[in-house]
Order: C-alpha cells, then structure tokens, then sequence
C-alpha cells in the first residue's frame, strides 16, 4: 500500500498550502501500524452497532412498561371512579333521609282533616 496525501477540495492547490500548513506533507505508516488502525475502525464500528442495538432494545423495554404502567392507572381511575360514585350515591342517600320532604311535612298537612285536640300528657290532667 502506497502512502498517499489526504487533498482537500478547493479551486487551487496553492491556496491548499497556505491554508492549511500540513497539506503538502506526505506521511507513511507501516503496514502494522494500517492494520491496527483498520482494527479499530472495526471495532468501534461495531460497538456502535452495539450501543445503537442496546438503545434501541431500552427504548422497546421502556415503552413496554409505559404501555403496561398505562393501563394500570387505567384500572386504577376506573376502580376509584366507581368508588366515588358509590360514595356519591351514599351522600346523596343520607341528604334525603335527613332532609328529604318527609321531614320538612308538618303533621297532618294536606290531608284536608282537622287536628285532633288530644290531652296534654303528664300529672297535671
């Protein structure tokens, strides 16, 4: 393998030089010094893969749980809702006994009868 120089894209090589200092210098690796670095692209590549693959295996799980944690509050609210409901009808229940109509009836009221005059109870008869 031959060393060949990295050529940046402009309009002419000789602003390449005073833009950038180290544009016209060539620089050679030994074939070790290649391989180990195509090993590491290598490797980093596919611990990319790995990490993109993990992240990806999280964000399945997590939006399975938020799937599952979902519908429990929706059990949750349904059940809490009926609770409320039952406690509701229980209030309106006991508003109606104490202040329902019979209580607020004066004895015979709209019977269209006379009172009947009793006796005072006591001693004093």
């Amino acid at each position: 393998m031959g060393a060949q120089p990295f050529a940046l894209e402009s309009s002419s090589p000789a602003s390449d030089a005073q833009s950038v200092p180290f544009a016209s210098e060539w620089v050679t690796l030994t074939q070790q010094a290649h391989i180990e670095l195509v090993m590491q692209i290598h490797f980093f590549q596919a611990m990319h893969e790995r990490a993109v693959a993990h992240a990806a295996w999280r964000e399945a799980r997590y939006q399975s749980v938020l799937r599952q944690m979902k519908a429990q509050g929706e059990l949750r609210e349904a059940a809490l809702q009926v609770q409320l409901q039952e406690a509701q009808a229980r209030i309106r229940d006991l508003q109606q006994r104490l202040f329902g109509s019979k209580a607020e009836r004066r004895p015979n009221e709209g019977q269209g009868r006379l009172c009947e005059v009793r006796a005072p109870r006591g001693q004093g008869v």
